[in-house]
């Protein structure tokens, strides 16, 4: 899986923010607000065609977590980013 293209990350008033571009910003109503690990994911998932248990080791090996704990993180998120459309 991996992001969809005309979304972008950028680092606002200290927060991140996923912005659409293009024919995006016309599609998708409003902005996505990140914390630090669903910061983490979106730059996997945009520069990766990735799998879930890629998300799970990146989380594991970033926070020092155990797998349950990692993959729960990744699912809601994960669920998500479907939600809104976000990723294929």
């Amino acid at each position: 899986m991996r992001m969809k293209k005309g979304f972008i990350l950028k680092k606002v008033a200290n927060k991140w923010i996923v912005v659409p571009i293009g024919e995006k910003a016309v599609q998708f109503n409003g902005l996505l607000t990140l914390n630090e690990s669903g910061k983490l994911i979106f730059e996997q998932l945009q520069e990766n065609d990735v799998t879930l248990e890629m998300l799970t080791k990146t989380m594991m090996d970033y926070y020092e977590i155990d797998r349950d704990t990692a993959r729960q993180d990744v699912l809601a998120f994960v669920n998500k980013l479907k939600e809104k459309d976000l990723i294929e």
